[in-house]
């Protein structure tokens, strides 16, 4: 079963952004540009308990990537009031934007969307996934620049029987998701006048 959800966010954020404490002790080790360094991508801290989530952070940081990453996270917890086969939940998320990003619009986000939810589709077999696409502006201040641009945030929600099941099922969605990126091919379309 896949579900999915596309919102808008109505606040952007800032990158870069500084380490952010969160609550329980666990904390956002703040942006890395890791674009065209998969070397730092591998050593993501958030990544320690996703072997799945590093791979996709290391292949979108090859030079050829047509992404960048802006952040992401991965977490488990239970649900005991709920369902036997729903009740343990694992997720997360990975946030990113075009590299050309002068050349590409929200268009592009939603042909994202449209393309790695057909092939999530396709490989969605027993796993109980939901997906949420969430489109959001970024003030990027880097490279002697500062410019607002799109960028995606692709939340991923997974649930078992068990906390190895959910585990497991985490880290197919996010595979999946790393294949189906690995895939897309933006449209033949310019950026509209502004």
């Amino acid at each position: 079963m896949l579900k999915t959800e596309l919102i808008y966010a109505e606040q952007g954020i800032t990158i870069p952004y500084p380490p952010i404490p969160r609550e329980g002790g666990s904390s956002n080790h703040g942006f890395i540009d890791v674009r065209g360094r998969p070397d730092l991508a591998a050593a993501i801290p958030e990544t320690s308990d996703s072997e799945a989530l590093r791979r996709m952070l290391v292949e979108l940081a090859q030079p050829s990537s047509l992404f960048a990453t802006v952040g992401c996270a991965v977490g488990a917890y239970e649900e005991p009031e709920s369902e036997a086969d729903i009740r343990y939940l694992c997720g997360g998320y990975v946030q990113l934007f075009f590299i050309d990003h002068s050349e590409r619009w929200k268009f592009d986000y939603e042909n994202i969307i449209t393309d790695t939810a057909d092939f999530m589709h396709s490989k969605v077999d027993n796993h109980k996934w939901f997906v949420r696409y969430e489109i959001m502006d970024i003030l990027l201040k880097v490279d002697n620049m500062a410019d607002t641009i799109p960028s995606i945030r692709i939340w991923f929600h997974c649930a078992g029987r068990s906390p190895e099941a959910a585990l497991s099922s985490r880290e197919a969605l996010i595979d999946t998701t790393r294949e189906a990126l690995a895939r897309f091919r933006p449209r033949k379309r310019t950026r509209p006048d502004s």
